[in-house]
């Protein structure tokens, strides 16, 4: 997964800025164009500014909200950047959370804009509006916005990279569901879901690694080892084991020991090697 940075999205807000003030430019000239110059004075004329103002409020969190939770998942100055803002598993977000994002940025810009530099040094590239909102800005390549979040691997479901295609059966149960979700270095899709009483659990358990033939997520890259890491139950909680991986297993920012394993959180980060990996319970 590329995370887009702080200047690209600058680049991309100047461009939204630009349509959006044209725009508020045809109204205002519109609505000049119909105005009796006689007629206007002070009152009026404070009017018709707060009308202005109110008119461009809401176009502006429309344009956002709308073009945000669209299927273009961009607004336009994203899009000609090919840029995507997603949630933090790379999926398509709804009205209600790009909602909730814009007016965050309120929060951003009161403290002097330090919630957009955060874009700048925070791990993913994300703003204060972005954690607060829980998503993404990341180049449009290899989202997987079409892909449900119910979505479950089968009896052996050996998941791996690629297009949303490459995911098996859909199976419906009262069980929570666990899901991890991300982008191997080449862009290419790594995501497996599970129920949080999935039989496995307790049998072995579910092993992360590059080996395609054996493990259950598959990872296929160099920095991941054939058998990297393992998910199993234990007295009723879930666990993720590092075995004895080559470069490594980080459960929200801390590494685990090799062979040893901790309790798996209900939403955090996951880094495999190199592969960052979202984890979420639904």
């Amino acid at each position: 997964m590329r995370y887009a940075g702080f200047w690209i999205r600058v680049v991309a807000y100047i461009i939204d800025a630009f349509i959006l003030s044209t725009v508020m430019i045809l109204i205002g000239t519109i609505w000049s164009l119909g105005s009796d110059d006689s007629t206007i004075d002070l009152i009026a004329t404070i009017a018709q500014s707060g009308m202005v103002a109110f008119i461009s409020f809401f176009l502006n969190w429309l344009y956002y909200a709308i073009l945000e939770s669209s299927e273009y998942q961009a607004t336009l100055g994203k899009k000609l950047l090919g840029l995507h803002v997603t949630d933090e598993f790379g999926r398509r977000i709804s009205f209600g959370r790009a909602t909730g994002r814009y007016f965050s940025k309120l929060i951003s810009s009161l403290i002097l804009g330090i919630g957009y530099i955060m874009a700048a040094f925070t791990d993913r590239k994300q703003a204060l509006h972005d954690k607060i909102a829980s998503t993404l800005v990341i180049y449009a390549s290899g989202t997987v916005s079409s892909v449900p979040v119910a979505q479950q691997a089968g009896a052996y479901p050996s998941v791996s990279t690629g297009s949303s295609s490459a995911y098996t059966t859909i199976r419906q149960s009262s069980s929570k569901q666990v899901v991890f979700a991300g982008f191997d270095s080449n862009g290419r899709v790594v995501r497996l879901s599970f129920e949080k009483d999935d039989p496995r659990l307790q049998q072995g358990g579910l092993m992360i690694g590059r080996d395609g033939q054996v493990v259950q997520l598959h990872v296929n890259d160099t920095s991941v080892s054939r058998m990297h890491a393992k998910i199993f139950s234990q007295d009723g909680e879930l666990m993720i084991e590092d075995l004895k991986s080559t470069n490594g297993t980080i459960v929200n920012g801390k590494r685990l020991a090799s062979s040893s394993a901790v309790t798996l959180p209900d939403r955090g980060n996951l880094m495999i090697g190199d592969v960052e990996l979202s984890i979420g319970e639904f």
